[in-house]
């Protein structure tokens, strides 16, 4: 039986360039939407929505472990960019 069928399966023992430009992707659409939001005062508010695009795209682009890493940067620059701190010492 011919085993070509299965190239879902990753390569074994070696990381496929692809894998490094899906996360590459996760990276750029939200350093993008960091950018936008910065870029533009009025959004400095609400930055969600264009942080809602860049975790859909990479999602789709790159599939759930992107898509999860792109949630994570989010979440961090949401936090250190947008949100101010509440309690200090």
């Amino acid at each position: 039986m011919n085993e070509n069928w299965k190239l879902w399966r990753p390569s074994e023992g070696k990381r496929n360039v692809s894998h490094m430009i899906r996360y590459a992707v996760a990276v750029a659409m939200v350093l993008g939407a960091v950018f936008l939001t910065l870029s533009r005062p009025v959004l400095a508010d609400a930055p969600y929505i264009f942080f809602l695009g860049a975790i859909i795209v990479s999602a789709l682009l790159g599939g759930l472990g992107p898509g999860f890493f792109a949630t994570a940067l989010s979440t961090a620059s949401i936090r250190l960019f947008f949100v101010e701190p509440r309690f200090s010492l």
